[in-house]
């Protein structure tokens, strides 16, 4: 996540009175947060001038929509309704698959009664290899295993060097570095789509199990920024490594969906761009690229993180919009590859300057869904929220207050209005959905 260093494996109140839910603006044509108290004072008043005749017709049409929601619940679809359907997904860090495995199928089953048909989870190399050759499956067999059962599809995430393949010279064996080998990353990348995609190993072990095949691979996260690849951003070493590692992937399940990471350019630790291309550079360096991929991974965190998805001040390329810009680039190079938003939230950290409010992060939720799928849907597929974790409720901790969920489990208000928007319900307390510690 741009500006917090973040260890992926290593981004108004939710419970007042007066409790909101999305309501489309015909103004504006996106969604708002209208008080539902507000709402029930007008209806007290129209009902005060309604005559028995229209009373009888209420309760006609609360019988017919009594009916009407008798059938959906019996219908056996569950796909969200609307242009949303299948494109919304949620971050679900931090390292759930290590949780007990009642725990994350209790997360997968509310995430999927909220509308959300997509998770997006590290499938960490340590984890998958902690010594040349010997795989141990246990933790993502348990991701996975709930994902079937809570019938969401995994983009998993192969980060970041296994200690004993990093190529860190102090010997310290930081993962942030990329691999000694490529091939060694490619052996790994390989494991997990043999193990976990269609035909793979876990599901002729647990035939009891519908099969719901790894659907996605994104590889690395944010190589392009100074934390996530030591000791500073390549766009030819990463290009390098994507290049070796998709056909790796792609020979044991062809339709797997393959995602490189891509921005405009490379950022240092101060959130400061350091004005070198990053998408043009990666393309230019390995020109085939674009044909051993199927989609690009893009985190278009705003500058400063408090912006909306709608604001794009004096520089677009720091903000929600270069999406635009991105996907401008990619046609510039040649290609024209579909862009997956992956990850992209906001924080409400009390008193954080770059945070906002619970209520805004509602807003800003909504918009980037919408901005995402409605104006720039002909070229963006997906969009993940970041993220599934209970927030820390710490005074100051801009990057442990992202979570969907309040420090005690509740949904925060932007969980309720993306539930709602996309035609679930959001649940009620977990406290065992990890937390940003």
């Amino acid at each position: 996540m741009p500006g917090l260093g973040l260890r992926r494996a290593a981004p108004c109140d939710p419970t007042t009175a007066g409790k909101r839910h999305p309501i489309v603006s015909h103004e504006t044509g996106r969604v708002d947060l209208l008080s539902l108290s507000a709402r029930d004072t007008l209806s007290a008043r129209t009902a005060v001038r309604v005559g028995v005749a229209a009373f009888l017709v209420l309760i006609a049409a609360a019988a017919v929509a009594g009916a009407v929601l008798a059938a959906r619940t019996a219908s056996s679809t569950t796909t969200p309704p609307g242009p949303y359907a299948g494109r919304v997904g949620v971050a679900v860090s931090y390292d759930l698959y290590a949780s007990p495995e009642t725990q994350i199928r209790t997360a997968l089953a509310q995430l999927h009664a909220g509308g959300v048909s997509w998770i997006r989870e590290d499938l960490t190399w340590a984890i998958a290899e902690p010594e040349p050759g010997v795989f141990r499956w246990a933790s993502f067999d348990r991701l996975m295993k709930a994902a079937s059962l809570a019938r969401v599809h995994v983009l998993g995430i192969l980060d970041y060097s296994a200690p004993w393949a990093s190529s860190d010279p102090s010997g310290r064996r930081d993962a942030f570095y990329p691999p000694k080998s490529n091939a060694e990353f490619a052996t790994y990348a390989a494991a997990v789509v043999s193990r976990y995609g269609r035909n793979g190993s876990f599901w002729s072990e647990n035939s009891h199990l519908r099969p719901n095949p790894l659907a996605a691979v994104e590889i690395w996260n944010e190589p392009y920024e100074s934390w996530d690849w030591k000791p500073g951003p390549d766009p030819g070493a990463y290009a390098a490594l994507v290049s070796q590692a998709a056909p790796a992937m792609h020979a044991v399940d062809p339709q797997l969906v393959v995602l490189m990471s891509g921005d405009l350019e490379s950022w240092d630790d101060r959130l400061t761009s350091h004005q070198h291309s990053w998408l043009a550079s990666m393309l230019a360096a390995e020109p085939q690229l674009a044909k051993l991929v199927n989609a690009i991974a893009v985190h278009p965190y705003p500058a400063p993180l408090s912006l909306g998805p709608y604001y794009e001040g004096p520089d677009l390329k720091v903000s929600f919009g270069r999406v635009a810009l991105i996907r401008r680039a990619e046609v510039a190079a040649g290609v024209h590859l579909p862009i997956w938003i992956t990850e992209v939230g906001w924080s409400t950290a009390p008193n954080t300057p770059q945070s906002v409010s619970q209520r805004t992060q509602a807003h800003y939720s909504l918009d980037a869904i919408q901005r995402s799928l409605g104006q720039w849907g002909s070229y963006v597929s997906k969009i993940f929220l970041f993220g599934w974790f209970r927030s820390s409720g710490r005074r100051g901790d801009l990057a442990g207050n992202y979570g969907l969920l309040d420090h005690d489990g509740l949904p925060k208000r932007a969980w309720k209005a993306i539930a709602h928007l996309l035609g679930g319900t959001p649940g009620a307390r977990d406290p065992n959905v990890p937390a940003d510690t």
